[in-house]
């Protein structure tokens, strides 16, 4: 969960041993329209599908690799 300030507040997702902070972009579309839904790259080589939230000026962020699907669209 990021707070209103778009620092992470809470979660159980990592990198490098700390919360991920998501592109802040990402947080006020989802606080102006509800949501939002992306792929984002935290760094070369890592891909992930994110979806967010907003409740009450905190916005809430579920994401899944896209590492396993990559390579099953490349027929």
């Amino acid at each position: 969960m990021y707070g209103t300030d778009d620092n992470p507040e809470t979660g159980t997702a990592t990198l490098h041993g700390v919360l991920p902070v998501v592109p802040s972009g990402v947080l006020d579309t989802a606080r102006r329209s509800g949501g939002d839904a992306v792929t984002w790259q935290p760094e070369p080589g890592l891909r992930m599908a994110v979806i967010a939230r907003s409740s009450a000026g905190k916005v809430v962020v579920a994401g899944q690799s896209l590492a396993l699907t990559r390579p099953r669209t490349r027929w």
